[in-house]
């Protein structure tokens, strides 16, 4: 077989490295043929030399043996053995008779053909089962040896411990055997035999652009074929170069390393492999793979090492150029994250002013049209809010920054808090919105459930906003069960709105795409909700899917995987289930005498800081204004304070450098821990985890909405 294939078996290869076993066996063998043809070394020192050799440089051979004599001689015992198995050789005697004759070594001799046993498929009797147990064998190759005359015959056997390894490696031992009888049987002809083999060897080293090399342990010196000279730029005095002059082409930040990993070639038997730069006369660079291993004599002394060294400049520029292309993806990520970040903040700041002030004019305004004008201000503004946060939600999603996050939850709870702000929307367009939970459903389930909350928020927003008249149904259900708690949750989305046509369903997921877009459709959005609820069905490892006819309405159909818990399991535990039609509860007065607190505001924008100031204080609360981080940690020194809104970004100190400085204060002198909430634009679920790290109680978006504030100061 050509030794060029051997590199290219890609479709089918074998479970073991051909290349670098190839590489070992070349080097090995150009070194016994080229002592071969300088020496007159008997015929069973030449083929001992050739297996010890093979075996010593093999990661898979454990034994090879050869046998030669009469054609039809009686018994044959291994003249030659080498191998961690010899002992095993040495002892064995296989003797001519019925059964032997069935045998793969007579069968050999017999017919002169090479025959490979592969453990795994063969019945294994006698000394062979001892063998293949003890040392792992896989697959046999007995190669026959036949010289010029009819009555001399022989066999070579090589056992090695890797299946399928003669399927590949089978030719280049057939090869070997060849060179064997020519030594054994026509020694007239081995000089022309041991030629040609090792041409073929250096053939397969030119395949794979190797450059041979040895290095000699007792004079140091540094032999190397013509094609390693010229990757190392060692000077041109023939092959007889010395390894001082290798070790200084190696560039002095690798030099160290590489003369360690030759230490250890030359203390153990495994190969080494390492990478290098080699630096040329001119200044180029280039990047070299070594691979070498030590040689030992008798006695188990390492006397020399051979290597084979491969340039990987190419590959390695290659691997320079996606690490850059990776880094730059990663920076680009960061900075995209970054902008979003700053974006948020630079709009929901002035947002905050919008929306709170309109609020706070609303509460004071008497008359009926300017009452109606500024609940329409807030009404877009919160509906501006929700671009927003569409926006950041998919640019979240996109930069891989939205993270999973299991919880466990009351499916009943979990529904009322949900759907009450959804039914009220349902209600000021006439529609109804119906609730559905199968009975047999788990009453308690484990997932991410503020992105199943996500999920459901946009479909059936979605779906309020495209039905004029009927209703809207949310139903779950369990789709199928597993075991150990699994199933697939099913929630089911069904309108009867608009619908959407056949041929825009396939586009629907895609982000910025709706179902209508031209410029008359009146219904407007982002086109980024559905998208969103499938990257997010992607994360939780689910899918969804819909149903639609123009004129009829949609369904849409998520499956998750969840797992149902027990519902003690779940804390705290929730209060009685209520009516999905229940009154949502009254407001929840903060202006009750006895509830003041003593608040220090830490906020550097003056619009919200009035904003704030006033809602507090008309709830009848104390409130002192910091403009800084560092004006917060010094009133903060001074005061004793219920509570801290702290802004994250400020001047000279920011909100979370100015919590870590409280508390540490805190701490070391002893103070009562004050209560810190953050109160930013920052809306990112990282940014909420950083504030938390940083010693902060609770987190509030802006825009502040005044619920929200109330429900956080009841909580103190």
């Amino acid at each position: 077989m050509p030794f060029t294939r051997l590199f290219t078996r890609d479709a089918d290869a074998p479970p073991f490295d051909a290349v670098d076993e190839v590489m070992r066996l070349s080097r090995a063998g150009i070194r016994v043929a080229a002592d071969v043809l300088n020496s007159d070394a008997p015929p069973l020192e030449v083929v001992q030399r050739y297996c010890d050799a093979m075996v010593q440089a093999s990661a898979h051979l454990c034994l090879a043996w050869c046998w030669f004599g009469q054609a039809e001689a009686p018994v044959i015992r291994p003249l030659v053995s080498a191998g961690r198995a010899s002992e095993w050789a040495r002892q064995m005697r296989i003797e001519r008779n019925w059964l032997t004759r069935k045998g793969p070594a007579f069968r050999t001799v017999d017919t002169g053909q090479s025959e490979t046993v592969e453990i795994s498929r063969f019945a294994v009797w006698g000394p062979w089962r001892r063998l293949a147990q003890e040392h792992h064998v896989r697959a046999v190759r007995c190669i026959p040896l036949r010289g010029h005359s009819a009555q001399r015959s022989g066999i070579l056997v090589v056992y090695a411990d890797a299946a399928g390894y003669f399927d590949v490696l089978g030719h280049y031992f057939d090869e070997l055997g060849q060179l064997f009888t020519s030594v054994l049987l026509n020694r007239e002809a081995a000089e022309a035999s041991a030629n040609h083999y090792l041409h073929r060897l250096e053939l397969a080293a030119e395949v794979g652009a190797l450059g041979i090399w040895e290095l000699d342990l007792t004079t140091l010196t540094f032999t190397a074929d013509q094609r390693l000279t010229d990757m190392m730029a060692l000077p041109p005095n023939t092959f007889e170069n010395r390894m001082s002059a290798a070790l200084e082409r190696i560039h002095p930040e690798d030099r160290e390393r590489v003369q360690a990993a030759l230490d250890r070639a030359a203390a153990h038997e495994p190969p080494i492999s390492v990478e290098f730069r080699v630096v040329f006369p001119d200044g180029q660079t280039r990047y070299v793979l070594g691979r070498a291993i030590g040689l030992r004599d008798r006695a188990g002394k390492a006397v020399k090492l051979v290597g084979a060294n491969v340039d990987i400049t190419d590959q390695k520029r290659v691997e320079e150029t996606l690490q850059r292309a990776r880094d730059a993806a990663v920076t680009a990520s960061q900075a995209k994250s970054d902008f979003l970040a700053n974006m948020s903040h630079e709009i929901r700041t002035p947002m905050n002013g919008v929306m709170g002030m309109s609020a706070l004019a609303f509460d004071l305004a008497t008359d009926p049209v300017q009452r109606e004008y500024l609940s329409l201000v807030r009404s877009s503004g919160e509906g501006l809010m929700g671009v927003i946060n569409e926006i950041l939600d998919f640019s979240k999603i996109e930069a891989g920054h939205m993270h999973i996050e299991m919880s466990e939850f009351v499916v009943r709870t979990w529904l009322d808090e949900i759907t009450l702000p959804l039914e009220l929307r349902a209600r000021e367009k006439g529609l109804a919105l119906v609730v559905e939970t199968a009975p047999d459903l788990a009453p308690a389930l484990r997932t991410d459930a503020l992105r199943l909350r996500q999920i459901v928020n946009n479909l059936v927003g979605n779906a309020i906003k495209f039905t004029a008249q009927g209703q809207v149904t949310l139903r779950l259900h369990a789709v199928e069960r597993g075991g150990a708690g699994s199933l697939t949750l099913g929630l089911d989305v069904i309108d009867t709105g608009i619908g959407i046509a056949l041929e825009k369903q396939q586009l629907i997921f895609e982000p910025f795409s709706q179902a209508d877009g031209s410029i008359t459709r009146q219904f407007g959005g982002t086109g980024l909700g559905l998208s969103i609820c499938h990257r997010l069905c992607s994360l939780l490892g689910g899918t969804i899917g819909l149903e639609s006819t123009v004129g009829q309405g949609t369904i849409f159909r998520v499956r998750l995987p969840v797992v149902a818990v027990p519902l003690s399991s779940v804390h705290p535990q929730p209060p009685e289930p209520k009516p999905m039609s229940a009154t949502p509860p009254a407001p929840v007065r903060t202006d009750v005498p006895g509830s003041s607190l003593r608040i220090l505001l830490a906020e550097d924008h003056p619009v919200n800081q009035k904003v704030a100031q006033i809602m507090l204080t008309k709830s009848g609360h104390v409130v002192e204004v910091a403009g800084d981080g560092a004006q917060a940690v010094e009133a903060a020194r001074r005061g004793c304070f219920d509570l801290i809104l702290m802004d994250m970004q400020m001047p000279v100190l920011d909100g979370l450098e100015a919590t870590r400085r409280i508390r540490a204060e805190e701490a070391e002198q002893q103070r009562p821990r004050v209560t810190i909430i953050a109160m930013t634009a920052n809306a990112r679920e990282e940014d909420r985890q950083v504030c938390l790290a940083a010693g902060m109680d609770d987190f509030v978006s802006k825009p502040i909405r005044m619920a929200t504030l109330v429900e956080k100061l009841q909580a103190l």
